[in-house]
């Protein structure tokens, strides 16, 4: 019998800690979440952009910043609002709906829409906001901000169907601005903001009542996203499709964009019960599956303040509930694709997790008809007002970035894939094949060995 020290051919415990050692060490390179840019701040956030522009809804009043700069205007409240790049932009309502533009300096620009306020859109460039008139006139303020400028647009010819939407006492709980040169007017209708002018599109289904919340325009492609009945709904105006997400109970979708190869992600509501981040691909037969559904979850109990597309990602804004003392609202953009962590640096802040309705899902492809109306566009000179603004207040906030981390759930998730194998590897170590010698440790006597 020969004698070694404890050297010598692999046995499973040394596959087992080398295994471990391999995946505490990829855990920690493994990117298993999604990329994520987020805001957290001591106001309630409604709207913004890892450019450094955002826009908080005070006591009273809002509270305005782009770039380095920032501003207060006092006593209006806020339906909705949005960022382009150099400018940030809200629908405020005091009595009666106003555009109110902010680029810096010690004012802002005040446009008056008037009416029933309808939508609200961003783009690079500029600023759209829709309305409807008592006497179902369809009004669209633009801001240009190449020009510096204000444009207002009446919409005729739809007088009777759109004075069905005119409801001046709305309240506005949710911020659901759009993205790009679309905007909602009307549940089933869209306007769209081109150089040529302003044309309208009508979107109906053959049954059901369809709700179009909000319109993402982005490279030539334009999706409308809402509901159908129950139904979640999003309607890919290029392609001339619409799907259909069924889960036997009441879902919307509150935020869409188009991503690379064709794919869409969005942001679906579950009416009183949470919110999942997911991915529609493109199929071959010109149909879409889903490919992913992520629940979000918070690290506190919160109210969801809105949802908005980007470029790129999805958005929403949440005020935490509980969260004394600390950061009280949220705002985040993230991508469907990923499951892990996401956090500021110092805590966690959200999870997304595989969603429990994912096995309900049923995704349909359904026939919406698209029609291009042609009603008299007058075009008009806004009112415009220079708006007072105070000095802003520290919000104690800040933003974060995060595209990967290192965690718990990473190091499971790495030990789950590594598992099979590290069994795989074991049973061979157990099962040598005829003629190999197998070494064990002399029972008693550290050191040495005994072939068999």
């Amino acid at each position: 019998m020969a004698e070694k020290g404890n050297t010598g051919p692999l046995r499973a415990w040394h596959v087992i800690v080398a295994m471990l050692l391999i995946t505490s060490i990829a855990a920690g390179f493994v990117d298993l979440e999604p990329t994520v840019d987020g805001f957290l701040a001591e106001r309630t956030i409604l709207y913004y952009r890892p450019e450094g522009a955002y826009i908080v809804e005070l006591f009273s009043g809002l509270q305005m910043s782009i770039g380095g700069e920032a501003a207060r205007i006092p006593g209006y409240g806020v339906a909705a609002a949005c960022t382009g790049d150099g400018f940030t932009a809200a629908v405020v309502v005091m009595a009666e709906p106003y555009l109110a533009v902010y680029t810096g300096g010690s004012s802002a620009e005040t446009a008056y829409i008037g009416g029933s306020f309808s939508g609200l859109s961003c783009s690079s460039e500029s600023a759209i906001a829709a309305s409807i008139r008592g006497d179902g006139t369809g009004v669209l303020v633009i801001y240009d901000h190449r020009a510096g400028s204000f444009k207002m647009f009446f919409l005729r010819g739809l007088e009777e169907e759109l004075s069905r939407h005119y409801n001046p006492s709305q309240n506005y709980t949710r911020n659901h601005p759009s993205w790009g040169n679309a905007v909602p007017v009307a549940p089933g209708l869209i306007a769209i903001v081109g150089d040529e002018g302003v044309e309208l599109i009508r979107l109906t289904a053959a049954s059901g009542k369809l709700s179009i919340l909000g319109v993402y325009s982005q490279s030539g492609r334009t999706i409308a996203y809402g509901s159908l009945d129950t139904k979640g709904l999003i309607v890919d105006l290029q392609g001339g499709r619409a799907v259909t997400l069924d889960f036997g109970h009441t879902v919307r979708v509150i935020a869409a964009t188009a991503g690379s190869e064709g794919e869409i992600t969005f942001i679906l509501e579950h009416v009183g019960s949470g919110i999942d981040v997911g991915v529609l691909g493109e199929a071959g037969d010109s149909s879409y599956n889903l490919t992913s559904l992520r629940r979000l979850s918070l690290t506190k109990p919160y109210s969801l303040r809105g949802a908005w597309p980007g470029e790129g990602m999805v958005w929403f804004a949440a005020s935490l509930v509980g969260d004394l003392g600390g950061y009280r609202s949220l705002a985040m953009g993230i991508e469907g694709f990923g499951t892990g962590i996401v956090g500021d640096g110092e805590r966690h802040i959200a999870r997304l997790l595989p969603s429990p309705s994912e096995s309900e899902a049923s995704v349909r492809t359904t026939s919406i008809m698209a029609e291009k109306l042609s009603p008299g566009v007058e075009f008009l000179k806004p009112t415009v007002l220079k708006s007072s603004t105070i000095e802003p207040i520290d919000l104690k906030s800040r933003s974060f970035r995060d595209t990967r981390g290192y965690s718990v759930e990473n190091v499971i998730t790495a030990l789950a894939s590594l598992a099979p194998w590290a069994a795989l590897a074991i049973a061979s170590l157990n099962n040598l094949p005829p003629g190999c010698p197998r070494e064990d440790y002399v029972r008693g006597q550290p050191g040495r060995i005994s072939h068999e």
